[in-house]
């Protein structure tokens, strides 16, 4: 019997997030004292250490006092996408709608730059000073034409022309989308000659000899892919509870249940449950479909999937999922 055990352990955010809280309060000592773009400097220091919505938020008001507010949209926007159950949503929302209208009532023209994939990086020709740096991002343009510039590692850069036009039509969307190019390889002639004709001889009984069997490759996909349906359950399942902390926290607190401390004990565990949840969901996806693709570039010869049952074994602290392949 062949079991594969599926067991996930948590990252070490610890150290990361105290040095990201170090440099969140430099940065906010910095705002205090009014240097605002140092404390930005700091905030998103932060943010690279240990990616959390409180760093986004203070990132928004420091380009406020800025007078930036396409930098202050965009790290809001940031902030939403992050913790979509944050309990002053709807004022932000209202927030960047009131800065969208201001930035229009300059004349400035809102073009959302996009990428497929996101997160590249994204620049402007002519240069121009702007927090936003990487897709999704909005930026407002005076009207005219532009050039964006988009690049993500592994991705053939791309240039994209805008044409910045009536900020009364509202927004315009450049979406680049970046393909993998094939390098071209030049191979020396060689001669060709042809395939010795192979002569396989059955012994009587009709099977082959031990060892002649192929690697039954199909049965440790479908293993892996089960591996990868099971690592994403259980980021499910912590993405889900990180949520309902959250939302819990929140409501004891509107309640009068708990204080602001105890909120902010609880709602912090569950942001940490929520993160992890995310990455091991999206590692189990990943597993599953690397399992798929492998899958699909088998040769039709290969042997046929062996009988897969799933499971779960008991283990000293909890249990395990398993898959057992019957050899």
């Amino acid at each position: 019997m062949l079991a594969l055990n599926v067991a996930v352990v948590a990252p070490a955010f610890g150290q990361s997030y105290e040095e990201a809280e170090k440099k969140s309060n430099l940065g906010r000592a910095e705002y205090d004292k009014g240097r605002y773009e140092t404390a930005l400097g700091y905030f998103k220091e932060a943010f690279s250490l240990y990616p959390s919505e409180k760093y986004l938020f203070n990132c928004a008001k420091a380009c406020l006092r800025l007078d930036d507010p396409e930098g202050a949209i965009y790290y809001y926007e940031q902030y939403l996408s992050f913790n979509p159950v944050a309990s002053d949503r709807v004022q932000v929302e209202n927030e960047v709608k009131q800065l969208r209208e201001r930035l229009k009532k300059k004349g400035l023209v809102e073009v959302r730059l996009v990428s497929n994939p996101p997160k590249a990086s994204v620049r402007l020709v002519p240069e121009r000073r702007s927090e936003v740096t990487s897709t999704p991002g909005s930026v407002f343009l005076s009207p005219g034409e532009w050039k964006a510039l988009f690049s993500l590692e592994g991705y053939p850069s791309k240039e994209m022309l805008v044409e910045a036009r009536d900020a009364g039509k509202g927004q315009i969307v450049v979406e680049a989308v970046l393909r993998k190019g094939v390098e071209e390889v030049k191979l020396d002639p060689v001669e060709v000659k042809p395939d010795p004709v192979e002569v396989k001889v059955t012994p009587p009984n009709g099977l082959e000899k031990p060892g002649d069997a192929a690697f039954p490759m199909r049965a440790v996909l479908v293993a892996a892919g089960g591996a990868g349906v099971a690592v994403a359950g259980v980021g499910g399942w912590f993405w889900y509870d990180g949520w309902s902390a959250m939302s819990d926290a929140r409501e004891k607190r509107d309640a009068n249940e708990i204080d602001q401390d105890e909120h902010n004990k609880r709602y912090g565990a569950g942001r940490d449950d929520y993160v992890l949840g995310q990455w091991i969901v999206g590692s189990g996806v990943l597993i599953a479909a690397a399992a798929a693709f492998t899958w699909a570039m088998l040769p039709g010869d290969q042997q046929a999937p062996l009988p897969v049952t799933p499971g779960v074994a008991p283990t000293p602290g909890g249990a395990v999922f398993c898959l057992d392949a019957a050899w």
